[in-house]
């Protein structure tokens, strides 16, 4: 999803089919992901409660990015131009940067959340032989 958010950062001719590919892979992607990763991490008492906790985390993130952090900035650029509304650019492209700076941190939470819990899994598996 970084990949989409930094190629529409780029605002490059062309390139909106590649930043929806990347990007809706992404998101898809955690869609799939979040079931399982849910049930593994925290098992499976009280799954459903668990699982629409994750789950809410993404509208709740798009709420305060789009509130604290999209909205401030556009309306920053705009009055930079002098008017309400922004042209160009500029708009969004800080908000796409710090979108994909966002995406690249939760990647490497995810990877230390796989490095810590990977000895369970040994753990896991040298059980079931």
């Amino acid at each position: 999803m970084a990949v989409g958010h930094l190629v529409l950062a780029l605002a490059l001719p062309g390139t909106i089919y590649a930043a929806v590919f990347f990007t809706a892979t992404g998101f898809g992607s955690q869609w799939a992901v979040f079931p399982t990763a849910t049930s593994e991490l925290f098992g499976l008492r009280n799954f459903g409660v668990l699982y629409n906790l994750v789950a809410i985390a993404s509208p709740a993130g798009s709420i305060i990015y789009s509130t604290f952090m999209a909205g401030p900035i556009y309306d920053w650029q705009a009055s930079k131009q002098g008017s309400s509304s922004c042209e160009g650019t500029v708009c969004f492209e800080i908000t796409f940067f710090a979108m994909a700076a966002a995406c690249i941190l939760a990647t490497a939470l995810s990877i230390v959340l796989s490095a810590r819990t990977r000895f369970l899994y040994a753990v896991t598996r040298h059980a079931l032989r």
